[in-house]
């Protein structure tokens, strides 16, 4: 009496990766892995161990077969479904803030699908979001001055990418003093005017003038 193979290829499961550890129930005989279809090539660790790791070329959904032999013309085949997704990136731009209270424009740049499936999680510290949902792009700006972060972690297919967080600088509110040392005697040259200037972003540019109409 001859046992007879019972090829169980496992359960259909996902991975946030190339590879995958498969783990398919051995009965009798030899099993060996294969894969069925899918968008790219895979190789197995160990083809014939019902607990390979299989590593593909391309994310994208994959059938596998778990194929037994006992020798003696027996055999029996299972197949199992694996999903192999990538893992988004969270990578944004800010445009600089020039001036004390101007706007800020923050655009996604990551590979994460634009739908309304993803999760974008963004966090805009101590800012003001004018305008903006889901991936953005957004429009904010700062009540006060100085550097606050704006994170984001982006969510898809249950994979979850590593966190970026940008500093963003809301500079102070550009100030100008002026001091004077007046001429000697009329018609010298020795008069001199001081700038003190803060805030803002430098360089600085000075326009002057005297004051004439």
């Amino acid at each position: 009496l001859t046992n007879q193979p019972d090829a169980n290829a496992g359960v259909r499961d996902s991975v946030c990766s190339l590879t995958f550890q498969l783990n398919a129930t051995a009965s009798y005989g030899t099993g060996t892995w294969s894969q069925l279809s899918g968008p790219g090539f895979s190789s197995f660790t160990n083809q014939n161990f019902s607990g390979s790791s299989v590593t593909t070329t391309q994310y994208g959904d994959y059938n596998f077969i778990w194929a037994e032999d006992n020798g003696n013309g027996c055999t029996d085949a299972d197949t199992v479904f694996i999903t192999f997704n990538y893992i988004p990136t969270s990578s944004f731009t800010v445009d600089p803030i020039n001036c004390f209270g101007d706007d800020a424009t923050v655009n996604y740049i990551g590979n994460g699908e634009l739908n309304l499936i993803t999760q974008f999680s963004w966090v805009f510290t101590n800012a003001n979001v004018i305008s903006g949902t889901s991936y953005g792009h957004y429009e904010i700006d700062y009540s006060n001055a100085g550097t606050n972060n704006i994170s984001l972690t982006v969510t898809e297919h249950g994979c979850v990418s590593p966190i970026t967080s940008i500093p963003v600088l809301n500079p102070p509110l550009l100030t100008l003093s002026l001091s004077k040392i007046d001429v000697s005697c009329n018609g010298f040259g020795d008069g001199q005017i001081f700038t003190t200037v803060g805030g803002g972003t430098p360089n600085y540019n000075y326009a002057w003038s005297n004051g004439l109409v």
